[in-house]
């Protein structure tokens, strides 16, 4: 059961998840993307940089706690922001509604799960918020048809507290911080 676990967790990793989010909207919606650059930005600014943090934290030893909570601590910071270099971009290159709401959808998570992180001190799963948000995201984008997506939330939560990786409470915070951004962002644009 531990290999599952892991194997869950490892392939419902943020960057995999978001990079999985862009290719599918860019292959199947012309409603997102102006051009191709629109997706590599979006993917280089919300899952590739984020994950350098994890490399230049064993590397550099940026933070000194042990190595999981450093790397997190990093990755946090890393995607703030990469986050807002991306919305930055969104906004100035004059980008579609569609994809101004996604990137603001995922600067708002990144900085909710920076303000639990370092200024409540509480815990709120990074790993379901990339899980929840690219799902939320297809609900909203393609109808309520792809709900059925949140049912991976239960295998990526069970994974996530059979490995003791976050508590419930961290997990459930950790899912609803994408949703309640995702709606901000289309009040918002």
């Amino acid at each position: 059961m531990k290999r599952f676990a892991k194997a869950v967790r490892i392939l419902t990793i943020a960057p995999i998840m978001a990079i999985s989010l862009f290719a599918f909207l860019f292959l199947n919606n012309g409603n997102i993307f102006n051009s191709a650059l629109d997706m590599i930005i979006g993917i280089l600014c919300i899952a590739i940089i984020p994950t350098l943090a994890y490399f230049i934290q064993r590397k550099y030893v940026v933070f000194k706690d042990d190595m999981r909570t450093a790397e997190r601590k990093l990755a946090i910071i890393f995607s703030l922001v990469s986050y807002t270099i991306v919305l930055i971009y969104a906004l100035v290159a004059k980008t579609k509604d569609l994809y101004k709401i996604m990137v603001l959808t995922y600067f708002l998570s990144g900085l909710l799960v920076f303000l639990f992180a370092f200024v409540l001190k509480k815990d709120a799963s990074g790993h379901m918020c990339g899980v929840s948000g690219p799902i939320a995201l297809l609900v909203y984008v393609y109808g309520y048809w792809y709900s059925f997506l949140f049912l991976l939330l239960i295998v990526v939560g069970w994974a996530s507290r059979y490995l003791n990786r976050h508590t419930f409470r961290g997990l459930i915070t950790g899912a609803l911080i994408p949703i309640i951004s995702l709606i901000i962002s289309i009040l918002i644009i």
